[in-house]
């Protein structure tokens, strides 16, 4: 097969391919199928729904007015971290087949069947996503802490503290939603992209957060540090509205802050998984259109 050909079935959706894979299966064995790597998506929004009906949704959430993260805010943080833990090295196992598969495809060898093997893949991780995050969902439950909160420490504690990248991921694109998906991008910059719309949606996450903790004022202290923590606050909430690029403190974290995370150090450093960031800001039901495989660029909104 050409290798042009190669490109155009790596091309397709895996809605698409999948009609060539399934060609011999009928009537509701095909829907079945279809329903059975759905199922863990919807699973996995019934949690996020009943985590939203208890904490709110993300931009509700409001950092404590005192300004520090405290140590059992940290511990739940990190509670969830431990439960998900397998569903993560599962995860970075399958995008690594993924990515191999991809490879092998645009090496010519053999490229049909590798497009084919892809696919099966592409099916795979599906519900291995919904799983991930049904099962964190259900961990943020059992310790009491909202998507909010849990994205607010993730960002403060590996991005503005250890100083992770939000580029990291997977060396293909992966998204959810209806115009988004899992994205062959040969010839083009994965990372960076990534890293444009990851910031964004912190920066829009943050502004929300920050504006809302600027709404409480602020507690402990004299009247001068109390003060003193406001202008910070509205100084970053100014450059975060200033530089749709900026992420939140990107200049250095707050005393207070700072402080808070040092005795979790080595948790938090351990914890972290560099092929799962992509997954972690948040999920919503755009998740149930599915995944797929494409080599175009989404139109730009």
């Amino acid at each position: 097969m050409s290798s042009s050909s190669s490109k155009w079935l790596i091309g397709c959706t895996i809605g698409c391919a999948a009609l060539i894979v399934l060609g011999v299966v009928l009537g509701t064995s095909g829907y079945l199928f279809i329903k059975g790597r759905m199922r863990s998506l919807e699973e996995a929004n019934t949690a996020v729904s009943e985590l939203e009906k208890r904490y709110g949704k993300i931009r509700d959430f409001s950092p404590d007015p005192g300004g520090a993260i405290r140590p059992e805010r940290i511990k739940a943080f990190l509670s969830v971290r431990d439960a998900t833990a397998g569903m993560r090295q599962k995860l970075e196992t399958s995008f690594a087949s993924m990515s191999e598969g991809m490879h092998e495809a645009k090496s010519g060898e053999k490229p049909f069947w590798s497009v084919m093997r892809i696919l099966g893949k592409g099916f795979g991780i599906i519900p291995e996503i919904g799983e991930f995050h049904s099962a964190r969902a259900r961990a943020m439950l059992d310790a009491g802490i909202g998507m909010g909160e849990y994205c607010y420490i993730y960002v403060v504690a590996y991005y503005a503290w250890l100083g992770k990248s939000p580029e990291d991921g997977p060396d293909f694109r992966l998204e959810g939603g209806e115009s988004e998906s899992i994205r062959d991008q040969e010839g083009e910059d994965v990372r960076a992209l990534r890293r444009v719309r990851m910031v964004r949606q912190i920066r829009q996450m943050f502004l929300a957060m920050l504006r809302n903790q600027l709404s409480q004022g602020s507690e402990g202290g004299s009247t001068d540090v109390q003060d003193s923590r406001r202008k910070i606050l509205e100084a970053e909430v100014a450059a975060l509205e200033k530089h749709p690029d900026r992420l939140p403190w990107q200049d250095g974290l707050p005393k207070q802050i700072d402080a808070s995370l040092q005795p979790f150090r080595q948790q938090l450093e351990a914890s972290y998984s560099a092929v799962t960031n992509a997954l972690e800001l948040g999920f919503d039901s755009r998740w149930r259109s599915g995944t797929r495989i494409n080599n175009r660029l989404p139109s730009r909104r």
